[in-house]
């Protein structure tokens, strides 16, 4: 009674285990080629698989099979989608293929009827021309800047050299040089590269046809490399400014000498935290041109498919299953920060992969019937107290409890579904071994099989029939049982619910 409890325990727990092929068909979508084809409007994630078009795609499920029917591995494939708007998460994880271990777990126990032990189984507009530049005395300035214009967007530059044109001491020829350097210095920092780098931004993330990502890119590229040439401009001025007024004497009187290097150098210390800031914003371009870029560096080759993007891959080792947590996030671009913001979550979809295969593997309990005649050994009560060896015929007729794998055929139907199976009872001497076919009906859950039975015949070691023992302890010891190769008969047997 304690093993049968024990074999139905581990029949409900392989079952258990097995949860997802209790349709008894073939679970999960098959897909050829190892290739699948997302697309997403915003809302709704649907897919197709290459032996479909675009027209016959499907919504994904909140949680989804695929059954790959070539090879342990998958392209993914989405429709583009700006990268910079909406952000794939994929969180893989692997884990044993439940039809590997409801086979294993039977085999286990199979041969554990044996006796002997058994291992487990094993992804616009022109570009602004660059400037014209020209060198003087060494300094590359650009020609759009007009030296001759000496009116400072700085307030400090400005009543500096109000002051100095009014002033009446001598003021050497010099420090015209200075000041048009200032001038250009002061017109380059007061160029709006925050507002330039809005508008690239603005314009990646508006970016909806994928034919037009590289040249925008290229474009936008050209004009990051237009803000730089600004920021070198910059440097070499404030290094000659610099240099020009550590040997410079202004004027004669050490005041104005003094305020105006003074005034200077306050400018050209506002003009590098503004170029440092400056480099900053420029730095956060380059990443997000890259990630626009590799959107569309691995398109389908499938000319019903173009506009199809290699998002990832996935595989997995045999016996082994897939899973992966979709998640698709929203972002937004935000001026303050000059970097995209998530808005939320989209949706959130859970895709497994595993291998297809022809059979629906499912583990169930049932019933069998069938009459069976047994050889059996006993003992008649003799003279003098003492025990006779027997052997009987035991006909067993009365239905039994027995655990089934079934290998159920995947041909679509709900109504009618072929199957064979394995089978074994839990009783405790002769367990039987069931090897047979029938149908199940999979809408109903319910399945009839039969097929020839086999069992352990017994024999005697060192007794024979007809001897006389002391007690049946004896004969219990001398029973020795071996598998009987020949059928023992036949079973009709029946399951339901699984």
């Amino acid at each position: 009674m304690q093993k049968i409890i024990s074999l139905i325990a581990i029949c409900f727990l392989i079952a258990s285990s097995v949860y997802a092929q209790k349709a008894l068909s073939i679970q999960g979508k098959k897909v050829k080629d190892g290739v699948i084809y997302l697309t997403f409007d915003g809302k709704t994630l649907e897919y197709f698989t290459p032996d479909k078009k675009a027209d016959s795609k499907k919504n994904v499920d909140e949680s989804m099979t695929f059954a790959l029917k070539d090879d342990n591995s998958c392209n993914i494939y989405l429709k583009w989608v700006n990268p910079l708007k909406y952000k794939l998460t994929w969180k893989d994880t692997t884990y044993m293929d439940e039809r590997d271990k409801a086979i294993n777990d039977f085999v286990t126990l199979l041969v554990a009827q044996f006796g002997s032990p058994v291992t487990s189984l094993n992804k616009t507009e022109n570009a602004a021309p660059a400037e014209k530049s020209t060198k003087t005395n060494g300094l590359t300035f650009n020609t759009s800047i007009d030296a001759k214009d000496l009116t400072f967007n700085n307030t400090d530059l400005t009543l500096l050299y109000i002051l100095l044109r009014s002033y009446d001491g001598e003021i050497k020829p010099e420090f015209n040089l200075v000041t048009d350097s200032l001038k250009k210095l002061d017109s380059l920092v007061s160029i709006n590269i925050s507002n330039k780098v809005d508008v690239i931004f603005s314009e990646l993330l508006s970016l909806n046809d994928p034919t037009k990502v590289l040249t925008t890119a290229i474009e936008k590229e050209t004009q990051i490399k237009s803000i730089e040439a600004i920021f070198t401009d910059i440097e070499s001025l404030q290094k000659f400014i610099t240099k020009t007024l550590s040997d410079l004497t202004i004027t004669e009187d050490a005041l104005y000498n003094h305020y105006t290097k003074t005034i200077i150098s306050k400018f050209i210390d506002q003009s590098t935290v503004s170029l440092t800031s400056n480099k900053t914003l420029t730095t956060k371009l380059k990443p997000v041109i890259e990630v626009i870029k590799n959107s569309v560096s691995d398109e389908s080759s499938n000319a019903a498919t173009k506009g199809f993007y290699r998002t990832r891959s996935v595989g997995f080792e045999d016996g082994k299953k897939l899973q992966t947590s979709l998640t698709i996030s929203e972002f937004e671009y935000k001026k303050e920060t000059k970097e995209f913001s998530k808005k939320g979550d989209v949706l959130q979809k859970s895709l497994t992969f595993q291998k297809y295969d022809f059979f629906a593997i499912s583990v169930s309990t049932g019933l069998f019937y069938s009459s069976t005649t047994l050889k059996g050994y006993g003992v008649s009560n003799s003279t003098g107290g003492q025990f006779i060896v027997t052997e009987d015929d035991i006909t067993k007729s009365s239905p039994v409890t027995a655990v089934f794998l079934n290998f159920n055929f995947g041909i679509g139907s709900r109504y009618f579904a072929p199957l064979t199976q394995i089978g074994i009872d839990p009783t405790k001497k002769r367990p039987f071994l069931l090897l047979g076919g029938g149908f199940s009906i999979p809408s109903a859950r319910i399945a009839i099989t039969g097929g020839p039975i086999w069992t352990w015949n017994p024999s005697l070691d060192k007794l024979s029939v007809g001897q006389t023992i002391s007690s049946t302890t004896d004969l219990e010891k001398d029973i020795q049982y071996k598998f009987d190769v020949q059928p023992k008969g036949w079973y009709l047997g029946i399951q339901y619910n699984f």
